[in-house]
């Protein structure tokens, strides 16, 4: 029995990086406008539609209460678009140039980046599921500074090797969470290299730091990482200006205050850091992916 199980996953596995991989050769060869446009129609037109739209419409009423059905409604629907655009983008990320990228991308705060990078011991970036993420860690690669991206192992071992593929072109290395990872991120920042973030999933062994006034449990990661190398650690937002435009930027380094309560100083950080997500999230409700279960 198990046996037939492990063989219809490799099946379904295998099956999902096919279909993935001929999505994105069909998308590669669109023009990079047509691709995303064609992206946002197809996840807009059926998305809202689909059983986990009903997730979507939960998060928000339980993190906005005060919007109507309608609003909410019309914020699954931008959410589809935006995701549906994100998909259809990321095989193009890879093989645009930085000239080509900055028809597309406004990228502030570039003097936080400069003086960060000066630090010994390195610096951390975090920004969250908005707009499209992706383009962040492109963003500092054409700018010459490259970030080691921290990513969660997917169940589908096909699908994460397209994926990491993509990345590699750039991001400086790829480093999966656990134990391996960890030692990998610490001798990044030791030798003063650069870690970029994705903030905003649950961790089921974090701390319940406050996210939408609830607890949320959260990856403490950057604080203690902070705590403990006194780095500078950069909040960097991306938002989706129009179709396949975007406006990034890069905020200077929060503080990192040790009053030598590690606990304390941990949760602090981390409230700071999910008051700032949820500042942009608020702004622009539409961009961010609430799709997957965060209070829970």
């Amino acid at each position: 029995m198990a046996q037939e199980i492990g063989m219809i996953r490799r099946l379904r596995y295998g099956l999902e990086s096919l279909s993935v991989k001929v999505c994105y050769i069909i998308l590669s060869r669109l023009p990079y406008p047509t691709a995303s446009a064609a992206g946002g129609y197809l996840a807009g037109k059926f998305g809202p539609f689909l059983k986990r739209s009903t997730v979507a419409k939960t998060n928000l009423h339980l993190a906005m209460p005060e919007l109507t059905p309608q609003r909410i409604d019309v914020i699954v629907q931008e959410m589809w678009n935006n995701l549906g655009r994100t998909f259809a983008e990321f095989p193009h990320i890879s093989r645009m140039s930085p000239e080509e990228m900055s028809n597309y991308i406004e990228l502030e705060g570039t003097e936080h980046v400069i003086q960060a990078t000066s630090h010994p011991n390195g610096n951390i970036y975090f920004t969250g599921h908005l707009g499209n993420w992706e383009m962040a860690a492109k963003s500092l690669s054409d700018l010459g500074k490259p970030v080691s991206s921290i990513y969660r192992k997917g169940n589908n071992p096909g699908l994460g090797s397209l994926i990491e593929d993509m990345r590699s072109h750039y991001v400086s290395s790829a480093i999966p969470k656990g134990k391996s990872g960890s030692r990998e991120i610490l001798e990044i920042l030791k030798d003063g290299g650069r870690i970029g973030m994705l903030v905003d999933q649950k961790m089921n062994d974090g701390i319940p730091a406050s996210f939408f006034g609830r607890p949320a449990m959260t990856a403490p990661a950057i604080a203690r990482l902070a705590l403990k190398y006194r780095c500078p650690v950069l909040p960097v937002r991306v938002v989706r200006v129009s179709g396949g435009h975007f406006k990034i930027r890069v905020f200077p380094p929060i503080e990192i205050n040790d009053t030598g309560n590690l606990e304390q100083d941990t949760i602090r950080i981390m409230d700071n850091i999910n008051q700032i997500l949820e500042t942009w999230i608020r702004e622009y409700p539409g961009q961010w992916i609430w799709l997957h279960n965060r209070w829970s």
